[in-house]
């Protein structure tokens, strides 16, 4: 069993002489099936979103995304936004490596995966550095790209 997997820039095509790249038709699938992944990773953290009248899935110029107007906890929403990155990103390289099963096709995935996540990671760093201005006790409210927040307590 190895865990850890040697990592080369070299195995991305990147050497002294410059670089060079293949594209294939099974590494498209793969960016296609972790987009469905990652997206759908988010759905389901939604409560109800089967039910739900206002959360969507949708594919736009710029990717996928999740369209949700749900009232949320802030601590469910550090969870939603986290939890594709923390899966895919992290947990699925330790199984891969534990298991032998970690290429170059699915390392390069995998980074993929965390480049397209740093948005989320940055909205979960925003809630969790300004405790002071958004309280643990905060439901937010998503509209499209938008999230607003209110402490539900009164205060």
């Amino acid at each position: 069993m190895n865990l850890f997997d040697p990592f080369s820039v070299k195995e991305f095509g990147i050497s002294d002489s410059g670089l060079t790249s293949k594209l294939s038709v099974s590494f498209l699938a793969g960016i296609l099936l972790i987009i469905g992944i990652y997206e759908a990773l988010h759905l389901v953290l939604v409560p109800s979103f089967i039910r739900s009248s206002s959360t969507y899935a949708g594919l736009s110029f710029l990717g996928a995304f999740i369209y949700l107007e749900n009232k949320l906890s802030r601590t469910r929403l550090i969870i939603l936004l986290s939890a594709p990155y923390t899966l895919i990103s992290l947990a699925v390289p330790i199984i891969a490596g534990s298991n032998g099963m970690l290429n170059t096709e699915l390392k390069m995935l995998i980074l993929l995966n965390a480049a397209g996540s740093c948005t989320d990671l940055l909205m979960v760093y925003l809630l969790l550095q300004i405790p002071s201005k958004i309280p643990s006790n905060t439901m937010t409210k998503c509209r499209g790209n938008r999230t607003f927040w209110k402490n539900e307590s009164g205060e």
